[in-house]
């Protein structure tokens, strides 16, 4: 289901520096920033859109790495929220600072 995937800190935005999603199950998903449940809050696209709208098939996914922070929240102190259209796993992983 969808997730809070990074907590948000006082003063400071999220920078994100690598993605790698991969799903188990045809879906769409997307990358928000908010605050309260799944970033509901105040929600804002980070990738993709407000609502789960990148589509992914079954055991494909997305990725992108880079040395450096090529994505951030445009709020300090918003979460970084995972949505999925669906209920099947989703695995990955983020790197990320925050300042």
């Amino acid at each position: 289901a969808s997730a809070q995937v990074i907590a948000g800190v006082a003063s400071q935005r999220i920078y994100i520096c690598a993605v790698v999603l991969i799903t188990a199950a045809d879906q769409s998903i997307s990358m928000v920033e908010g605050t309260g449940t799944v970033c509901a809050t105040g929600i804002a696209a980070v990738m993709g859109g407000t609502t789960a709208s990148m589509a992914l098939v079954a055991n494909g996914g997305l990725s992108s790495v880079a040395a450096f922070p090529w994505l951030s929240t445009a709020t300090n102190a918003n979460a970084l929220c995972v949505l999925q259209s669906g209920t099947g796993n989703v695995s990955g992983v983020l790197t990320f600072r925050q300042g």
